[in-house]
């Protein structure tokens, strides 16, 4: 056997949206590409498996991306989302007996949710209103004045008749419709904000409206909290929603909400869960609710039996991570659970968990080169933080790890902060054992503020980024320090988007670490604030004035600390990032450069938050490697 390298890595197929159809007879599932040519695009394909049994097979065609499979109520007829004309991408529909998908309809604007009315005449679309008809004529004559913030392009949403594909608006005004779901009359359940930009996520209502459409009607709010995945419960008499204080769009896992449509106080049906719940089900005559969660930093699959008023029960629990998609349909009719699990042996693989508990893995996708990687094994690890709460995480060993002898580690903050590090496949899931095949320990701390320990856990650090949240992590250096584990003397750190934060935070706070990798990193919040498109985010994380000279946007700022930096630093960042723009980065490097620390700053071109292109993965995971063997040494 042999470690993984970064081409490795990208060798890895990601599998998601997985639906299986009612009957539990047949599963499919997109097979997406971790990365894009230059000037090309994602590609993804549906797939399917029976539970039966047997090989897994391409289940669409096209040469593009087909993604957001899911089965109408009788299992007999497949919707997706495809680009294979070359435009937007638009709903087909496949027979289930195979054959050719046909386009529904033709949208102007962008999809980004699409879902099966509960009787199955209809699909429901959630679509930005288009460009102004004479956009593009406007480009390609130079008239294309931008007014910021002043064109609102709402997201609503519009039903789409199966038969005929006849088009329908189903919200009116001005509302932004950021995520939608079914009501057993046809009504629906809705997320709403007052404007179509990122930052009003972090200010979302609990809406209705019924049959017959119109303008939403709030029936929930509360300021700064977070909603998610709103579903009318099958009696009609509630929405139910997601809950909690989160940092990231998609990142939903918290409390579970009953909100009365007519009025009234909400239920929460997770009080006091030591988990955090980010998909759910109910059963049509209400008695219980399926669901799949984080719990003390596990992958768990449960139910909450509502007949009998009792909290949530994992079925299944245990040192696995699930391929999260809250449109997914996770469970047939029968009980049987479809979803893609891996752990930390395990790439992603398609699995069934029946009734009775028992597991049965259908694909195996990865499984040859798998075959040929040698990878560290995984501990978890807990510890007392330094106000004496416990804080676990993961500790990757090195490949061929033997006792007695400290080595040198990199702690690797996750992002958000809502995330957290579950049991995973370290060579696909993030790189990290790149690090242990070069003979280092990777330790991966869920500090608080991290997702899996309940709601309370998750608000922890609500007002205090770089407080106690830093605190647990160098507490848990600490604790691997002093167990003989971690050499202190060849300590490194990074980490992306919030873990980037982190890090530049860490350096200046410490000179301990001996190299840092600071990636699409907040360092100044106050400029952060202006120019991010997630610019209420950081008020309602840090509880604080922007504007006010002296508070916590000064003094949990990396930048105001920035000459006690000693620390050799690698800043990667993409050059199109708005989430964090780029000129964190730059204000950083040149703090850095102007002291005298060893510093290199690299950006993406083409790239926002997240790294998307081949060669772009490929530089990055380099320059990670070659940071940690320069200053770290060798094993």
């Amino acid at each position: 056997m042999r470690t993984a390298t970064p081409e490795d890595v990208l060798a890895f197929s990601s599998l998601t949206d997985v639906s299986i159809t009612p009957d539990g007879a047949l599963i499919t599932f997109t097979r997406c590409e971790p990365f894009k040519e230059y000037q090309g695009f994602v590609k993804r394909q549906i797939w399917a498996v029976p539970t039966s049994g047997g090989e897994p097979r391409p289940y669409t065609s096209g040469t593009r991306s087909d993604s957001s499979p899911t089965w109408s109520p009788d299992g007999r007829t497949l919707a997706f989302l495809s680009d294979r004309d070359g435009g937007l991408a638009q709903v087909y529909l496949l027979p289930r007996a195979g054959g050719e998908a046909r386009r529904l309809v033709q949208t102007a604007g962008c999809i980004h949710e699409i879902a099966w009315s509960p009787d199955g005449t209809k699909i429901g679309i959630l679509m930005s209103d288009p460009e102004p008809a004479d956009a593009l004529e406007r480009r390609r004559r130079g008239d294309d004045a931008a007014e910021f913030e002043q064109a609102h392009a709402w997201w609503r949403v519009w039903s789409a008749d199966v038969a005929s594909g006849e088009l329908r608006q189903l919200t009116t005004g001005d509302v932004q419709i950021w995520e939608f779901g079914w009501a057993p009359d046809g009504g629906l359940a809705l997320l709403t904000a007052a404007e179509p930009y990122e930052w009003s996520w972090f200010a979302t209502s609990v809406a209705y409206v019924g049959p017959d459409g119109g303008v939403p009607r709030t029936i929930y709010q509360v300021p700064e909290k977070c909603f998610a995945m709103p579903r009318v419960t099958p009696d009609g008499a509630c929405v139910a929603v997601l809950s909690g204080i989160w940092s990231d769009r998609g990142m939903n896992a918290g409390d579970l909400l009953l909100i009365p449509i007519g009025g009234g106080a909400p239920r929460n049906l997770t009080e006091g869960y030591p988990g955090s719940l980010w998909w759910y089900q109910f059963s049509p005559d209400m008695a219980r609710v399926d669901y799949m969660a984080y719990e003390r930093g596990e992958g768990a699959v449960g139910q909450i039996d509502l007949a009998a008023g009792t909290g949530p029960v994992a079925r299944a629990r245990g040192e696995f991570a699930i391929s999260e998609s809250y449109l997914s349909r996770y469970i047939a009719d029968d009980g049987t659970v479809a979803l893609v699990r891996s752990d930390a042996t395990t790439p992603q693989e398609v699995w069934t968990l029946d009734a009775a508990g028992e597991w049965r893995k259908l694909t195996a996708l990865h499984a040859e080169l798998a075959a040929e990687l040698a990878v560290g094994e995984q501990r978890t690890v807990r510890w007392r933080s330094a106000d004496g709460l416990e804080i676990q995480g993961i500790l990757i060993l090195p490949v061929g790890y033997q006792p007695g002898k400290p080595v040198p580690m990199v702690t690797w903050v996750h992002g958000g902060p809502a995330w957290l590090y579950l049991h995973n496949y370290y060579v696909a899931n993030r790189a990290l054992q790149l690090f242990a095949g070069d003979g280092y320990a990777v330790f991966l701390p869920n500090p608080r503020g991290s997702n899996g320990w309940g709601v309370e856990f998750l608000e922890l650090n609500i007002g205090d980024f770089g407080g106690k949240d830093y605190e647990d992590i160098i507490s848990g250096i600490d604790e691997l320090v002093a167990e003989g584990i971690a050499d202190p003397d060849r300590l490194g750190i990074g980490g992306w988007s919030y873990g980037g934060y982190m890090t530049a935070w860490a350096i200046t706070q410490t000179t301990r670490f001996k190299a840092a990798m600071v990636g699409a990193a907040i360092t100044n919040w106050r400029s952060f604030h202006g120019g991010a498109h997630i610019g209420l985010w950081d008020r309602v994380s840090l509880r604080a004035n922007p504007y006010e000279q002296g508070g916590v946007f000064d003094t949990r700022a990396p930048i105001t600390f920035v000459e006690r930096v000693t620390t050799p630093t690698l800043i990667q960042h993409g050059e199109l990032d708005r989430i964090v723009p780029v000129d964190q980065g730059y204000e950083f490097f040149r703090a850095l450069k102007d002291r005298g620390v060893p510093v290199e700053m690299v950006t993406y071109p083409r790239t926002g938050h997240g790294v998307i292109e081949r060669y772009h993965q490929l530089d990055r995971m380099r320059r990670w490697v070659e940071l940690f063997r320069q200053y770290l040494g060798e094993a």
